[in-house]
């Protein structure tokens, strides 16, 4: 049994923002698309979308959208083509609310030959959403390179400078950290925004629509000493410097777009993996009406039986790992008689050698091994986790209020889904339409297993 609208309701609008301006206002609309055919003259409203999709996933910030339009001309003989301009903002909107907001880089006109020998004539649209925006926006931090050329950006940029070197104690807030470094960066950005004034416009594009704090742990601290050097020699974005405070696979940074705030949300956090965290991540049991398809299994190719934690210039190979102490590093020594050696190992940048001496000759093998430990303890059932696709209808919210599925949303990236009695973890999210069909929402899923209710590990889904 198929499940979906005769009519989606979708809407996408255009608008074009002022990058000149110190405050944003979304004012200016370009251009509206609908499933919902227009019969108003007015060139703004159209009927020419042909299909849309839009993506968000927890190993990038950067959330791609594209979309499909017609060749009509309005009474000026305009297409789309001669409408739209890069930079401009794109809102997708499901079901009345929107899902998806970023901007324009790219337009073209695509032509082929269709049945009959008549062209097939396409203007294809594509972009990124604000994170992309925001790992765009680089700088070169270097202080000398604005001495006596721009007072304020000097300072800017010692200002910036210090804030890195400061970050450096054992036990500080990498959270507050994350802030103040996007505070700093920005306002040097704005001081270069002097000469090019529009580093302004996009930084007001940005505060109006990312939210910078919200979902920021405040719980993790930096466990050893950071070097001053922070950053990367050249161009820097404030990906790069966050990035360097991240740690993946321990800790995530994500984007993902909230229909309730309207706003990007960037995510810090310890991966949810802890028996805790996993209970009180967000969790949406898919109806089985809903579900298109699934291809889900288990696999051997991230299975892991040497987990190290090492301070940089500590490479191991095989030989290495058969030979370690154990002083730092965990051997999953069932798995390995059956896997031999599927190393994981996290590099910990930036580890401040000038301070070892403040540390005692166990502290430092202590604070590595306890996150090989940790590690080990997320990923040593991999090798049972199911993971794979599922495709379903996209939700519409307000048609499940009265049912056993009341408050059911369309899943986001870093939340967790019921389905084949167990729980899921979504990695990766995409909605599409194309005309005369259904919207369809694809899920990158992991870490299928069925778990207690308090967030422990139960039992494989099948073949436990």
């Amino acid at each position: 049994m198929e499940y979906h609208k005769r009519r989606p309701d979708l809407m996408i609008e255009v608008i074009r923002p002022d990058y000149n301006a110190k405050k944003f206002l979304p004012s200016n609309l370009v251009g509206r698309f609908s499933s919902t055919p227009y019969v108003m003259r007015d060139s703004r409203f159209s009927n020419a979308l042909i299909s849309y999709n839009f993506k968000e996933a927890l190993d990038t910030i950067d959330g791609d959208f594209s979309m499909t339009l017609t060749v009509e001309k309005d009474s000026e003989r305009r297409t789309w083509l001669d409408k739209l301009r890069i930079r401009d903002l794109v809102l997708i909107s499901e079901f009345d609310r929107v899902q998806y907001a970023g901007y324009i880089d790219d337009i073209r006109l695509s032509a082929k030959m269709a049945g009959g020998g008549k062209p097939d004539r396409k203007i294809l649209v594509k972009g990124g959403n604000f994170g992309k925006m925001l790992s765009s926006f680089k700088l070169v931090l270097d202080q000398f390179l604005f001495a006596g050329v721009d007072a304020q950006a000097e300072i800017s940029s010692t200002k910036l400078m210090d804030k890195l070197a400061q970050i450096k104690e054992k036990d500080s807030g990498i959270a507050s950290a994350l802030e103040a470094i996007y505070k700093d960066y920005i306002e040097l950005a704005l001081e270069m925004g002097n000469v090019n004034p529009g580093g302004r416009g996009m930084k007001a594009i940005l505060d109006y629509y990312v939210d910078y704090s919200s979902e920021l742990s405040r719980d993790l601290k930096i466990k050893y000493a950071f070097a001053p050097t922070l950053y990367q020699v050249g161009e820097n974005s404030i990906l790069d410097i966050w990035r360097a405070l991240v740690h993946p696979p321990l800790n995530e940074l994500f984007g993902r777009w909230s229909p309730l705030l309207s706003v990007l949300q960037l995510v810090f956090r310890e991966a949810p993996f802890d028996a805790d965290k996993w209970r009180d991540l967000e969790k949406n049991i898919i109806p089985p009406i809903l579900v298109k398809s699934y291809d889900v299994g288990k696999s051997d190719q991230e299975v892991f039986t040497f987990y190290a934690s090492v301070l940089p210039g500590q490479p191991f190979d095989w030989k290495q790992a058969m030979a370690i102490d154990g002083a730092s590093v965990i051997i999953d020594k069932e798995k390995w008689s059956k896997y031999g050696y599927r190393p994981l190992i996290v590099k910990n940048r930036y580890f401040n050698r000038d301070q070892l001496e403040n540390f005692s000759d166990q502290e430092v093998p202590k604070i590595m091994k306890n996150i090989s430990t940790k590690m080990k303890k997320w990923f040593a059932e991999n090798d049972e986790f199911v993971s794979g696709t599922l495709e379903m209808m996209t939700i519409d919210p307000n048609e499940w209020r009265d049912s056993k599925y009341s408050g059911l949303e369309n899943p986001r990236i870093g939340e967790k889904i019921g389905l084949l009695d167990g729980e899921f973890y979504v990695e990766s999210s995409e909605h599409s339409w194309s005309y005369r069909s259904p919207m369809i929402t694809k899920l990158s899923i992991s870490r299928g297993y069925k778990y207690n209710p308090d967030g422990t590990l139960d039992r494989p889904i099948y073949g436990g």
